[in-house]
């Protein structure tokens, strides 16, 4: 493969790093621009050959805009966002190949076995150098188009996130001693516990931009709330029979996976008790 010229634009954030030791580690020759950087946004796509958005969801559209007029049609261009449409969207106003990549992963310095979705919205020979290096690194590659995408990302992140805020937020309003509580938990609570701290450690900006930015969000977070609504009227009218139902018609949701389910908390949970 000829020696291709990669500039990641964000570059020296946590995710632009690791890709860009991925793509050294490959024989590219890499560049970045930050701020603060002597390399601008404007010389990256000027002079790569393949141009990576590296930035926060909230502005990525509008970064690619900017630069768009400096782009050229050998070129191919991807970016990092958790959100698709948007993105790929403004690189569509270019000529040039365009790849959205999301990574299902934080930055880590082992990626065999962790997803990356890709959408190959404009294919030519460089998406397929691309995606083979990730399937060579290890990862998994789930291939999808951005509107799908966006509206599996407003369940896997959107509605996940947003009740382990929700959680977090009314245990805030309770004033329990949390390490208390943690006295009473079995380890399967205990990790429920953990994955919704997990959450709350991180950068809550980051997590504004999946609530806020996704199109698909409102949507899912209406059917969310007549959900919560109607269990709350169950449980004020002490209909137990309605609840039952309620539970059943939810379980029906995971039906064929429950099996594994179990199996894989069985383990989780073993892992936590062996400690």
């Amino acid at each position: 493969m000829k020696k291709m010229k990669l500039g990641i634009i964000g570059g020296n954030g946590k995710m632009g790093k690791m890709f860009s030791r991925l793509f050294k580690d490959n024989g590219f020759d890499v560049l970045i621009s930050d701020i603060g950087t002597k390399t601008t946004n404007e010389e990256i796509v000027k002079t790569c050959d393949a141009v990576m958005f590296s930035v926060p969801i909230s502005v990525t559209a509008s970064v690619i805009e900017s630069l768009l007029p400096y782009a050229h049609k050998g070129q191919i261009l991807m970016d990092l966002t958790s959100i698709k449409k948007p993105a790929i969207d403004a690189m569509m106003k270019s000529d040039c190949e365009v790849l959205g990549l999301h990574p299902m992963f934080g930055p880590t310095l082992n990626l065999k076995k962790q997803t990356i979705v890709a959408c190959k919205e404009r294919e030519r020979e460089k998406t397929t150098i691309f995606l083979e290096l990730f399937e060579h690194a290890g990862m998994n590659v789930k291939i999808a188009n951005a509107v799908e995408h966006d509206k599996q990302m407003a369940i896997v992140q959107g509605m996940t996130h947003f009740n382990a805020i929700v959680f977090g937020h009314a245990l805030s309003k309770l004033e329990l001693d949390l390490n208390e509580t943690l006295g009473f938990t079995s380890p399967i609570y205990k990790m429920r516990f953990a994955m919704i701290g997990r959450i709350l450690a991180q950068d809550a900006g980051l997590y504004a931009d999946i609530e806020l930015e996704n199109p698909v969000m409102e949507s899912v977070l209406k059917e969310l709330d007549k959900s919560n609504e109607k269990l709350i009227r169950l449980i004020k009218s002490k209909d137990k029979e309605g609840f039952i139902n309620y539970f059943n018609d939810a379980a029906k949701a995971f039906a064929g996976h429950k099996k594994e389910s179990m199996e894989l908390t069985n383990r989780m949970i073993k892992a936590i008790s062996d400690e």
